[in-house]
């Protein structure tokens, strides 16, 4: 079972890379170095115990995917694309390869000064999306926006009790399900921040699995 786990993990962290956007990628690594940072003893464990396995399951990995030409365009083309990504974040300006950074902001901007004009409330679900033909590309923004405080309040309130849980369950077991949930709450933070998460099946799966885990523990 842990060598079919450790095989489609794999897998499934080379086909994020080689089809999803920059914030999907960045988020996903700021996600697991936190959570790894945060962890460290125990996933240390984990991969010392694991080695055999994942090295295993990354030979198999590398094997299929260098004799596929089309694979192995798409993952350098993803790597690539986590390095734009990691640079944007530096500069906080467009770069070579990505010119809408300049473009999200001035979004982020009429968004912030819109929902300055109703800030409890905010001007109603899909307001962004009616005044500007398009969303702000920002979850926070479309959130403040649309739904005012006490939306803002309510959706980042789940990524703070998701927290707390971890907190009140550091003792109680399921050490590697608090990792991943761990790591799976930052990268959906960050990813919030540049992109409309707030819609997202995945998102609300995450929530549900991770709060029921959680409340075992």
């Amino acid at each position: 079972h842990r060598t079919a786990a450790l095989l489609v993990a794999a897998l499934a962290a080379v086909h994020v890379v080689a089809t999803t956007s920059i914030k999907t990628n960045v988020g996903l690594l700021l996600g697991a170095l936190a959570a790894s940072l945060l962890h460290l003893r125990r996933v240390s464990r984990v991969l010392r115990r694991n080695a055999v396995l994942i090295a295993v399951a990354v030979g198999v990995l590398f094997v299929a995917v260098s004799r596929n030409d089309a694979a192995m365009t798409a993952i350098s083309r993803g790597a690539d694309r986590v390095a734009l990504g990691i640079e944007i974040l530096r500069a906080r300006e467009n770069r070579a390869g990505y010119s809408s950074f300049e473009r999200r902001a001035d979004w982020q901007r009429a968004g912030i000064a819109g929902w300055a004009e109703n800030p409890v409330f905010g001007n109603g679900v899909e307001a962004f999306r009616a005044r500007y033909g398009y969303t702000s590309h920002a979850s926070h923004v479309d959130i403040l926006y649309n739904s005012g405080v006490i939306g803002f309040t309510l959706f980042y309130g789940v990524f703070l009790s998701l927290f707390l849980r971890l907190y009140r369950a550091r003792a109680g077991g399921f050490e590697e399900a608090r990792v991943v949930i761990l790591g799976a709450t930052i990268c959906y933070v960050f990813m919030s921040f540049a992109g409309n998460v707030h819609s997202l099946a995945t998102l609300a799966a995450f929530v549900a699995s991770g709060a029921a885990i959680l409340r075992r523990a």
